[in-house]
């Protein structure tokens, strides 16, 4: 009886156990889904575009605020850091608020990436 009662222990736990995924690609687009806004979904591809350029490459379990408080201030502009601060926290708004962004908002959002994408400040 004890015998059957430590092998139920030992094996229910491993039973249990989910298959652990061992992807280590790295994202280009950001996981979560934002079929309501499609022009945030495009910017924030773009956004991510431009990190692979410079070879500062997001991975896949970071978050986008966390990879921009990785990137060093003095390589990016306060005006830019700011800018891509303003993306992602807008990103945040919609996909976990709930909010719907304003047209005007998503058009200032796409001409901040867009000088950023000129100047081409590499982030890392």
């Amino acid at each position: 009886m004890l015998a059957a009662v430590l092998l139920g222990r030992l094996v229910r736990p491993w039973l249990r156990r989910r298959p652990v995924r061992h992807d280590r690609t790295e994202s280009s687009e950001p996981q979560e889904n934002l079929e309501g806004a499609p022009a945030l979904a495009q910017l924030l591809r773009r956004l991510d575009a431009y990190w692979i350029r410079f070879d500062c490459v997001r991975p896949r379990h970071r978050a986008l605020l966390e990879h921009l408080e990785t990137v060093s201030p003095e390589n990016v502009s306060p005006e830019m850091h700011e800018g891509i601060r303003r993306l992602v926290e807008t990103y945040y708004r919609a996909s976990f608020g709930g909010v719907r962004v304003p047209t005007e908002e998503l058009h200032g959002l796409e001409y901040e990436l867009a000088r950023l994408e000129r100047e081409g400040e590499p982030p890392c």
